[in-house]
């Protein structure tokens, strides 16, 4: 594998090599294989999949090699430099939104396994929707959902991982972050990624749908960023202190608040740990 920032390890996103390695992990193993479209430039990944939703097939993948307008969790904007990240988004078919509960933590167990393969040490979930290292942010995911005519959901699950960001343009970013080229001797190249990211989704979400975060709640305490934390919860213009117990198994986050376990979602609050170092 090419070193960190050489050529090869940023080369162009070309769908015909991502196929390929898709091959030799066993593409045709998978009950749904992904399909990819490749725009050079667009608004949002996540926007052109939630536009076309309708009429595309489970595992379409949307990728870019620059977002003009990518966007995080609660409208946060996601900084999106050319060819210095993975800006992705799969679409995927579900029967029910009573079954959707905790998939954005099973994708973030994918996004944070895969890092770990990658050889990224000390990959951390924070719940929600946060991949961390070393207390910095890599990754950010962010699903979004779309009623389709026969009153079905579906589903865009988009991922943002840092792959080697020029230091110009890490300066525009707001908070503490890092890249997968600073943890690792050797970075595979974007292309390798993106294959190895949407074999495994492919291969999870069956399985999601099959037995909820239930089946993956074991494998989210690994990478558990808020448990055992003291930790703010901020709602409805209000805060609240408490202590993360990790995550129940439809992936509320527990936490003890004046001695009683509340059960907290996504919807509802933000969570910001608080750290004495």
């Amino acid at each position: 594998m090419p070193e960190p920032g050489t050529p090869d390890a940023m080369a162009a996103l070309d769908i015909a090599d991502i196929n390929a390695r898709l091959e030799e992990f066993g593409q045709s193993e998978l009950h749904t294989a992904p399909t990819f479209l490749l725009s050079k430039s667009i608004d949002s990944t996540n926007a052109a999949a939630l536009r076309a939703a309708g009429a595309s097939a489970a595992g379409t993948v949307w990728l870019a090699e620059q977002q003009s307008a990518g966007r995080g969790r609660r409208g946060k904007y996601w900084h999106s430099p050319e060819s210095a990240s993975i800006y992705f988004s799969m679409l995927w078919h579900f029967d029910e939104v009573s079954g959707l509960d905790g998939l954005s933590l099973a994708v973030g167990v994918v996004a944070a396994e895969l890092l770990e393969r990658m050889g990224v040490s000390s990959v951390a979930l924070k719940w929600p929707n946060d991949v961390l290292c070393e207390h910095r942010k890599l990754g950010g995911i962010l699903l979004e959902m779309q009623m389709r005519n026969d009153g079905r959901p579906s589903v865009v699950m988009g991922i943002g991982l840092n792959i080697a960001l020029p230091e110009a343009e890490a300066k525009q970013i707001d908070q503490p972050w890092t890249d997968v080229s600073s943890h690792v001797d050797a970075c595979p190249s974007r292309n390798q990624i993106v294959a190895d990211l949407a074999y495994a989704l492919c291969e999870m979400l069956p399985e999601f749908e099959g037995g909820g975060f239930a089946a993956f709640k074991e494998r989210w305490d690994h990478f558990d960023y808020l448990s055992g934390q003291h930790v703010d919860i901020l709602a409805a213009g209000s805060a609240r202190a408490g202590l993360a117990l990790g995550v129940a198994d439809d992936g509320a986050l527990l936490v003890s608040v004046d001695e009683q376990i509340q059960s907290i979602y996504g919807g509802e609050v933000s969570v910001r740990a608080r750290r004495s170092e």
